[in-house]
């Protein structure tokens, strides 16, 4: 043994991780929790206009289940009804004719249900074609879905 060797102690080498590996760690997690938070609000999006379409076709059903069990579609297009219905889907009113002079739209109506006639000329059966306009939201009315509903006298 040497004598300089004697004086100084073994340099030993524990396990671990350097500085720049924990760094370089750190940099790639943060990288991948950016991406994630960035991602949040696209899925937030899509999960509300997801909604809003489950809510559309929601009114939609109720606005056609109301015209296939008019007894006489003829007299329903006559009338020129207006529908209103909840954010839910829940019909609150009709007015008939709509618009009703002096009568404004329910406090909580967010969709507007109209009806008229999409049967094409010279059709010979007693079947008659129905548009069904749904106009959202109230009282906006900045978006207007369309429905072609079917139906015959009963």
């Amino acid at each position: 043994m040497s004598p300089l060797s004697a004086s100084r102690p073994a340099l030993r080498t524990a396990p671990g991780f350097s500085l720049i590996e924990v760094t370089l760690a750190i940099g790639i997690i943060a990288f991948a929790v950016v991406a994630l938070v960035g991602l949040m609000g696209i899925i937030q999006q899509r999960s509300t206009e997801s909604e809003n379409r489950t809510r559309l076709l929601g009114a939609f059903s109720v606005l056609e289940t109301t015209v296939r069990t008019e007894a006489n579609p003829a007299q329903l297009l006559a009338d020129k009804p207006g529908y209103f219905l909840s954010r839910d889907g829940e019909l609150l009113r009709v007015d008939k004719p709509y618009p009703a002079p002096g009568k404004a739209a329910p406090a909580n109506a967010y969709y507007l249900g109209t009806v008229e006639d999409a049967t094409p000329a010279g059709l010979s059966t007693p079947r008659r074609i129905v548009r069904v306009r749904l106009r959202y939201p109230l009282p906006r009315e900045a978006f207007s879905a369309e429905l072609l509903v079917s139906t015959y006298p009963q």
